[in-house]
């Protein structure tokens, strides 16, 4: 491909073409969700990779019907179909992430990755540097963050309505079967063979409540609390090359101390909670249910969609984005 950049230019008319690669597993909530633009009118679909036809066979009935372009190699879709896409979805094996997202970057087309971004930080300069050479900002699957709520909470606590933030701690017990560990060929490995992976609950399944006190944690409304301290225990209790159960305790520059427990090893469950205490109150954001400031003996609640339902905001707000 060539190296060159394309700036992307916005589209002046809906619906976005977008190209999606993967709609099994998890990239089925991916293909779910784009399936409520596509039937809403906002988005149409340019093109489809699929790499296990065999396990697809609903979903390339659906776009079969659709008349969708369907590829076995992303990298054959954006070369043939790169004057029809607009949006790439990417929710593919972290180690994959970097390149495709880097492949979309220079065609210029917009991009929603699933989390992480990348699986190291030589990784995440690339794609940023690429970023400001093409002019797009780069979404990522971490669907809390698109949530007006998630917005309203950190204006809220800006505004100190639990006082100065004095600690942060959370807590996700997800006891993880051996399946979950055997549903590919990266899961609970530090490499696939090809690339970095480090795929654990603390950089992938759980990371999104990493990526919430961090954002929680910062000064301005769209900045993030920047450790300067950090300290980790990490433990397996299966055979994985990476670790299941982590405590980590981080120190910001901002002085808020924030404590993590995360498992995919434990004998039960504990949904994610994160608690934020302050010096006149404190915030619970549950994972499921209602999230609550608890302020002079006083309780305001806020109800959370479903997580169905945010995943599919994510998607909405992608789109009125571009």
């Amino acid at each position: 491909m060539n190296d060159t950049p394309t700036p992307f230019k916005p589209r002046q008319q809906a619906p976005i073409r977008v190209g999606l690669i993967g709609v099994t597993g998890y990239a089925l909530a991916y293909f779910e969700s784009l399936g409520l633009l596509v039937e809403q009118g906002r988005v149409t679909w340019a093109a489809v990779t699929i790499i296990n036809p065999e396990a697809a066979k609903a979903q390339i009935e659906t776009l079969k019907g659709l008349g969708v372009p369907i590829y076995s190699d992303y990298r054959e879709m954006l070369e043939s179909e790169k004057e029809n896409i607009d949006w790439m979805c990417i929710p593919t094996s972290i180690g994959s992430h970097t390149q495709i997202v880097l492949d979309s970057l220079k065609l210029g087309l917009q991009v929603l990755v699933e989390k992480p971004l990348a699986p190291t930080l030589q990784d995440v300069a690339a794609i940023q540097a690429a970023e400001q050479q093409s002019g797009i900002r780069v979404g990522v699957g971490f669907q809390h963050t698109y949530l007006e709520d998630t917005w309203n909470i950190k204006q809220r606590l800006l505004e100190g309505e639990i006082g100065d933030i004095e600690r942060i701690d959370c807590i996700a017990l997800w006891p993880r079967s051996e399946s979950y560990y055997l549903r590919n060929d990266w899961a609970g490995r530090l490499q696939d063979g090809e690339s970095w992976v480090l795929d654990s609950p603390l950089h992938n399944g759980l990371s999104h409540l990493v990526n919430l006190v961090l954002f929680w944690a910062g000064d301005t409304l769209e900045g993030r609390a920047d450790p300067r301290k950090l300290s980790a225990e990490l433990y397996r209790a299966k055979p994985l090359e990476s670790f299941d159960t982590v405590r980590t305790v981080a120190e910001m520059r901002n002085g808020i101390q924030a404590a993590m427990v995360l498992s995919h090893s434990s004998l039960y469950s504990i949904d994610p909670e994160i608690r934020i205490q302050g010096s006149k109150g404190s915030f619970l954001w549950r994972f499921c249910g209602h999230h609550t400031f608890h302020v002079d003996g006083k309780a305001y609640s806020i109800k959370t969609p479903s997580q169905i339902r945010t995943r599919e905001l994510m998607f909405e707000s992608m789109a009125d984005h571009i």
